[in-house]
């Protein structure tokens, strides 16, 4: 606007950006009295929106309100009177939407004349928005160009100040008062208020909306990167705007400025969402939301990214970018950079991208995005691991893909019997990143990975995690790594810790309520455990959740207290419910195809001292590789396979004698073999040493099971045992965890 103001008017003309007329002004100083030397000025442009005609705003009330009065009775009229004898407002609105009818008779009642506004409007099927300097005019139905219209404006302004300096005579005047009015207006200061800018900035090929937003600190403030949306039409190119929100959110969050950044898993729901800025501020609980879309044409690409006020919906900036798409990654530091300069934040350190190659960035995306959401060993992990070797394979040296791949992988071996080879692939990987990327964070998130999954080492695995967080403080992966290591050591008071620090910036994670449901668990806080498991079911609808929520349900009596839409979830939820609720003769009664009949059959039929009819069903689950396999090899006369299994299991992950959380676990399910197998002393004894190598182990409602009634009925001691359990006194979650 500066450079065309001087290329259409001669003399020179000073323009006032007025971004922010709250800046400087304290409780106690007068508004009115501080703004108005700033409303002094010729020409008074607001930039009119859909939220500008607001009777009850400060821009309203304390700029557009005062200018007219000011204007009204000053040395000029707020009307002027044109050389072509039209007359002009000294109000000159560029509009920037289309505007509701009863916004209009606002804007014109306090004018006192019609609005005749320039218009910034780029309007399409469905789309009402400002016009930018990227847009055509083939694709604007409105058919302007940003560049006429800021020339537009200028001409407009050039028009008023030659009539001021001008005046146009009614009639005939003396020469000493027209000589009169020309001296004076020789002295007048040609300044154009403009408040919420419309600024090109020469050089950076942008321009800024600026409105008249108070901003917070960033100390005092969150911030959601929202996934930007998908303008191109082609549904194969959405992984474009969810790695834009992921590489503009780790090259913030490095900075360590903000309060705290949502990550990347809380934002994904809000793909297309039709949900109000104020409403996802609110589920996030931020203060600022950047959201933004994208075209392609050709080998270009066209990014328009916009900052928020989450409380008030209201546009702080938007920018829009052309680019080469092989430059996408500059476009992502630009923006990052862009939201840091608004805060007054140092610029950002040098970083490397993250892969030259496009192809290998789209698949490291969709495997990123599908390892993020799952906290089970399902088909989504196995396939974040092919699109992850894809990623690696076009792009061996791809920092971020070793991290998400180690991640994912160690996950498998973690959750399946030992494997040998797998665990020489996993070392052979973190070879490989020490190799490779010294220096770099990822180094260290695979450092903590490799010795807290694999070698089993957590104070080595503490460290490396806590290096990642001296990089980012808000590195939502090691805040779970660090929940989950912590949960392994039976520190419940650091697990839930690092928890919340997940959940603040991830509240809307199936998976880290899922984390924080297993905590609570083995803490023995069923409750609140439950609470998190209903959270995980509500954000995932998953089958694997639903199951989770009814294991917790049982285990506190709970059971009638699931939603009806989770109990649709679990097919054989009925006979489940049955079976837990002791009527083992309905269950047997029901023979349901499918589910885990069989397995479910042969212990009712084990609690009615069965044993005959208790063997075959286990037989029958087995050959069907039903769950309840430890259980069912039991009453199948086969005690040899279940501590085989036992083992097979749990040996590797309990090796290095750090590892409390599988510990309690292996001696659980031993109990469970020899309660079964009616060694009953043996099982007694177990339960108590339980109790005594692990004191901080709670969760002893896994011996209130229906098939545990025969060794409390048949051998006492058991019960006396159970009774006499001593428990560490529980943490008040509720006053660090927001449920």
């Amino acid at each position: 606007m500066q450079e065309e103001l001087g290329a259409t008017i001669k003399e020179p003309v000073t323009v006032y950006f007025d971004s922010n007329p709250h800046e400087g002004l304290h409780d106690n100083y007068d508004v009115g009295d501080s703004l108005k030397e700033k409303l002094r000025c010729l020409v008074f442009i607001p930039i009119v929106s859909r939220t500008y005609c607001d009777s009850n705003a400060f821009a309203w009330q304390q700029e557009f309100k005062p200018f007219i009065a000011q204007a009204s009775t000053g040395e000029f009229n707020l009307k002027v009177k044109l050389q072509n004898g039209n007359t002009a407002s000294r109000v000159l609105p560029v509009r920037i939407h289309e505007l509701e009818t009863s916004d209009i008779k606002l804007f014109e009642t306090e004018i006192n004349s019609v609005m005749r506004p320039i218009d910034f409007v780029f309007k399409a099927a469905g789309v009402n928005r400002a016009l930018l300097p990227i847009d055509t005019k083939e694709d604007n139905a409105c058919h302007t160009i940003y560049r006429d219209q800021i020339n537009k404006v200028a001409n407009a302004i050039q028009e008023i100040l030659f009539a001021l300096k001008n005046p146009v005579k009614e009639e005939a005047n003396s020469k000493e008062e027209h000589f009169s009015i020309q001296n004076e207006n020789k002295h007048v200061i040609r300044r154009i208020l403009i408040f919420t800018l419309v600024l090109t900035i020469a050089g950076l090929g942008y321009y800024i909306l600026q409105k008249t937003v108070h901003l917070k600190k960033p100390e005092e403030s969150g911030l959601a990167i929202l996934p930007f949306t998908n303008n191109t039409g082609s549904p194969e190119l959405d992984y474009y705007g969810v790695g834009m929100a992921s590489e503009i959110r780790t090259k913030i969050s490095t900075t360590n400025q903000f309060n705290f950044i949502s990550s990347l898993q809380a934002t994904l729901p809000y793909i297309k969402t039709q949900k109000s800025t104020k409403e996802i501020g609110e589920d996030l609980n931020v203060d600022f939301i950047l959201s933004g879309l994208y075209q392609k044409a050709g080998n270009k690409i066209k990014v328009e990214a916009e900052l928020l006020d989450a409380e008030t919906g209201k546009l702080i900036w938007s920018i829009p970018f052309e680019r080469e798409l092989n430059d996408i990654f500059d476009v992502q530091r630009e923006i990052a950079q862009a939201v840091l300069n608004k805060f007054s934040i140092n610029t950002l350190a040098s970083t490397l991208k993250p892969t030259q190659n496009l192809e290998a960035y789209s698949f490291y995306i969709e495997g990123y995005e599908l390892d993020s959401q799952s906290n089970t060993l399902d088909s989504s992990v196995l396939k974040s691991i092919r699109l992850l070797k894809k990623a690696l394979a076009i792009d061996s040296l791809y920092a971020d893909a070793w991290a998400a791949l180690v991640d994912a992988e160690s996950f498998v071996f973690t959750n399946e019997p030992y494997n040998k080879q797998n665990e020489m692939m996993l070392t052979k990987y973190r070879n490989f990143v020490s190799e490779h990327f010294q220096g770099m964070w990822q180094k260290d998130i695979v450092d903590g990975i490799y010795t807290y999954r694999v070698s089993k080492h957590f104070n080595e695995a503490e460290k490396a995690f806590r290096k990642v967080l001296v990089h980012d403080k808000q590195n939502l992966q090691a805040l779970e790594l660090l929940a989950s290591l912590n949960k392994r050591r039976f520190d419940f008071a650091l697990a839930v810790k690092y928890s919340r620090d997940a959940l603040t910036i991830n509240p809307a994670s199936g998976k880290d309520w899922s984390n924080l449901g297993e905590i609570l668990l083995a803490m023995g806080d069923y409750k609140n455990a439950l609470k998190a498991g209903l959270k995980s079911w509500e954000l995932t609808y998953s089958r694997s959740s639903a199951l989770d929520a009814f294991d917790i349900a049982w285990r506190s009596g709970e059971i009638d207290k699931l939603p009806e839409n989770l109990k649709n979830k679990i097919p054989e939820f009925k006979i489940m419910k049955m079976f837990f609720d002791r009527k083992y003769s309905e269950v047997i009664s029901a023979r349901e195809k499918g589910g885990n009949w069989e397995a479910l059959a042969s212990l009712a039929y084990f609690s009615l001292n069965k044993e005959d009819s208790a063997r075959y069903f286990a037989n029958q689950a087995i050959q069907k590789n039903q769950t309840y396999a430890l259980e069912t090899y039991v009453l199948a006369g086969k005690k040899k396979e279940a501590f085989a299994l036992i083992d097979s299991f749990f040996k590797h992950q309990i090796s290095s004698g750090e590892d409390d959380f599988f510990m309690a676990h292996e001696k659980t399910a031993t109990i469970s073999v020899l309660a079964l197998g009616k060694d009953y002393s043996e099982a007694t004894q177990k339960l108590i040493d339980l109790n005594k190598e692990l004191p901080e182990f709670g969760d002893y409602s896994f011996f209130n099971s229906p098939y545990f009634d025969r060794i409390k009925k048949e051998y006492p001691p058991f019960q006396r045992a159970l009774d006499n359990v001593k428990r560490q006194p529980m943490i008040h979650v509720e006053e660090i965890i927001k449920f």
